[in-house]
């Protein structure tokens, strides 16, 4: 794909396809203002996805980052001292791996039971913020 045709809905189509074929509960987001989409992953369990053309705003803090806009993968820390990975485009299968990896060490952390219950708190608790939680589309097939 040529950096300036990139359509950044094929891109989130094609991550969320390949979660969802590995179990993961996923909600999507299309920003009004930026180019920008957001996937929760498992409620939040599992982290957030950032998909853009651009830098985000210094504030918020996604985990996993697929920037157009970029060329190599790298680690940034946001204020909180929070890990923030960024991939380009030809890393986004790894970024796929990244993601399943850390599920899976969470769910050796917790247990399958206590990481769903996890997820159902995580979506009852957020079911009615406003922002992503109140906008956002619950994805069940792509």
């Amino acid at each position: 794909m040529k950096k300036n045709k990139v359509n950044l809905q094929e891109i989130a189509r094609y991550v969320m396809r390949a979660l969802l074929a590995d179990g993961f509960k996923i909600q999507y987001y299309e920003a009004f203002g930026t180019n920008s989409l957001y996937i929760k992953l498992d409620y939040g369990v599992c982290n957030s996805i950032r998909i853009s053309d651009h830098e985000g705003k210094g504030y918020l803090s996604y985990r996993y980052n697929i920037r157009t806009d970029i060329s190599k993968y790298f680690v940034k820390y946001d204020r909180k001292g929070l890990v923030k990975l960024f991939y380009p485009l030809d890393k986004v299968d790894g970024l796929i791996h990244d993601i399943n990896i850390a599920k899976a060490s969470k769910l050796m952390q917790y247990g399958g039971k206590k990481y769903g219950k996890y997820m159902e708190e995580a979506r009852e608790s957020n079911k009615s913020n406003k922002g992503f939680w109140s906008k956002s589309k619950e994805i069940d097939k792509i």
